[in-house]
Order: structure tokens, then sequence, then C-alpha cells
């Protein structure tokens, strides 16, 4: 059975994501796993004040300058080698859009758009502080931990192991769910592995992150389109093996919008 619910079939032990003792390796000692965790705390934190920052002065710079959506929006999507994505989004939209294509490890993105556009941009109460040099700052510290060594050990057992079930990807999901963190679950899911595969017992990611209670997980897996609706063998969704009561209810949700979804097309479809 899966850790912390009865009812699932056991997946997340060494001998259901296979027998090799690859598989299990992720550090190479507990401290060198929990200083990564730390450093991954502490690059979020600083990155989401600075990205709140960023967002302030873009909402500043557009109450003085009715020119700046528009030379933002072009800017973006000559950077982006996009066509017509950003025709008549708000600024909020806009940051909406390039989102996804960000986050606090790899800020390429949001730098280069800061260095556009805010540059001389300060903000602080008793010192000011340069965005455009903050930013900069932590992309480089981003960058020193993203070629750290326990990094580099990390990316190549993860690769090692996604490498090997390139024909059968039937493990993957469980392997992603052992890591416990969604920075660890995203690096896989970018490389286009299926989330959605079922082992024998016909258990799928979602319903073993959903038992072990790894909220942001789910939350993460379902950004992926991960597909809530299937069954395992016994007959039940990720929802009826949710640990907590935040997973269960943002699995409600899902359920209910595609509920409403599949009832809206069935209607279209009888009066088309």
């Amino acid at each position: 059975m899966i850790e912390g619910h009865p009812s699932v079939p056991n997946i997340s032990n060494g001998a259901a994501v296979g027998a090799t003792q690859k598989e299990k390796i992720m550090f190479n000692t507990k401290e060198d796993e929990e200083q990564v965790l730390h450093s991954l705390i502490e690059l979020n934190k600083s990155f989401t004040d600075l990205e709140i920052e960023v967002r302030t002065a873009f909402d500043e710079k557009e109450a003085s300058d009715p020119k700046l959506l528009i030379n933002l929006t072009r800017w973006i999507e000559a950077y982006m080698n996009w066509n017509d994505k950003l025709t008549n989004a708000s600024l909020n939209e806009t940051f909406k859009i390039i989102q996804p294509f960000y986050d606090f490890i790899d800020c390429n993105l949001i730098v280069d758009v800061s260095e556009k556009f805010l540059k001389g941009v300060t903000f602080g109460d008793e010192e000011k502080l340069n965005i455009v040099s903050e930013l900069q700052n932590h992309k480089k510290k981003a960058d020193t931990f993203r070629f750290s060594t326990n990094v580099a050990h990390l990316h190549k057992s993860l690769m090692e192991i996604y490498q090997e079930h390139i024909p059968d990807l039937t493990n993957m999901p469980h392997i992603i769910i052992k890591l416990q963190n969604p920075w660890y679950v995203e690096l896989l899911l970018k490389e286009q592995i299926d989330s959605d595969v079922q082992n024998k017992d016909g258990v799928t990611a979602l319903m073993v992150a959903s038992a072990n209670g790894h909220y942001e997980v789910v939350k993460l897996l379902l950004e992926w389109k991960a597909d809530p609706t299937i069954k395992s063998n016994e007959g039940h969704t990720a929802l009826f093996y949710a640990k907590t009561e935040e997973i269960s209810v943002l699995l409600q949700q899902v359920d209910d919008a595609i509920s409403v979804s599949s009832c809206t097309s069935s209607v279209l479809s009888l009066v088309m």
C-alpha cells in the first residue's frame, strides 16, 4: 500500500520503481539534500520579493508612460519569437502569459525584461536598491546553485533514470513522487515525461502525490495537465486517495470544472 493510505497499492518503495540502486540515488548524503533544500527555499523567497518589486515598478511606469505596454509586449514577442500572442494584452495579462517561462532558478527572461525597461529604477525605504542589479545578483546565485556539485549529481542521477525508461515510462511518475519537491518534479516534467502513465495497479503519479499529502506536487501535476479522472484498478481516482482536506478541495474543484466542461460539450453536440 502507498504510505499514508491503506487503500492504494504500494508503489512508493524501491521494488515498485525498479530493482536497481540507481533509481534510489538522489543525493550523496542527507546533509547535501538539506543544503540543496535550504538553498531552494532562500532563492525562492528572495526572488518572490524581487518579483513583487518588478511588478510594482512596471505598474508605476505604465501609469506615467502610455507607450510602455506596447513597447513591452512587442519586445517580449520578439524575444520569445511569438506572433501576436500578446496582442491587446493588459500588463497583468502579459505577466500571466510569460510567467511559465521563468522561475526563481531560471530567471533569464525577467532579468532581461528588467534590464531593458527598468534601468535606474530603485526600491526600498531606507536603503535604495537598484532592481536590475539585485536581479542580476540573484541570477548569479541561482546559476551558482544550478551548477553546484550537489545539483549536478542530482541532475545526473535523474537523467540516468529518465534515459533508462525511455522505452518504458511506467515507473517514471513514481520516481518523481519520491522526490517530494515540486522543483524536482518540474525538472522531469519539462523533459516531457507522461505524468498520466499508470503502473500495473493502475496508479498514477497524481494518486501517489495525493495519498502522500504532497499538495504542491499535486498542484504542479495538475498544472501540467495530469488527468484527475483516471481510475486505478480498484476504481478510484486521485480524489479518493487524498490525504488532506486541502488536496481534496483542490481535486474536487478540478473534477467539478471537468464535469462542467464535459456537460457543456455534450449539450453543444446535441444542438449542433
